[in-house]
């Protein structure tokens, strides 16, 4: 499958973003391994294993994702550019941030290491629920596994029985 171009302006850490959606590195929805972010979504009753690379630099971005697993259609397609633009904060302005962070001498070291890190967003009403509550309720831990129980519930067995994550 070809590749699709998310254009965005540098800086651009695309590992440094997935890590604040993942809050713990043993997240069953949003998967960084091999230098790349993997992500299912849904579009039109069917699941879609997503891949996202930079093939560029931070400074110098070229994101682009591909489908590894399902086969949307061309309108899913589009749709699911704009839900990872939206979930990888690619549209955001980080300039002014990034100012006033490294203005600030205590924040400068931090402002450095983050550098390129975008404000993620969750992809819809229900993830953004399914993503937060459980995490003001219990641990990190309990609140990751009861994530994964939601989305195994919400998206069916099929995602484990398919193993879409691992085909990739």
């Amino acid at each position: 499958m070809s590749d699709e171009p998310l254009a965005t302006r540098g800086p651009f850490h695309l590992e440094a973003t997935v890590r604040l959606l993942q809050r713990r590195p043993n997240d069953r929805v949003e998967l960084w391994e091999h230098e790349r972010y993997l992500r299912v979504l849904r579009s039109e009753n069917e699941l879609s294993l997503l891949e996202v690379r930079n093939e560029g630099t931070v400074e110098q971005p070229d994101v682009r994702f591909r489908v590894r697993a399902g086969r949307p259609s061309t309108s899913a397609r589009g749709a699911f550019a704009q839900t990872l633009r939206r979930c990888l904060g690619l549209d955001v302005e980080i300039e002014p941030l990034a100012l006033r962070a490294g203005a600030e001498r205590n924040l400068r070291p931090m402002a450095r290491a983050l550098r390129g890190m975008r404000p993620p967003r969750f992809a819809d009403l229900f993830e953004t629920f399914a993503q937060v509550i459980p995490f003001q309720q219990v641990s990190l831990e309990a609140g990751s596994a009861i994530v994964g129980y939601l989305y195994f519930c919400a998206l069916g067995s099929s995602l484990l029985e398919k193993k879409l994550i691992r085909a990739a």
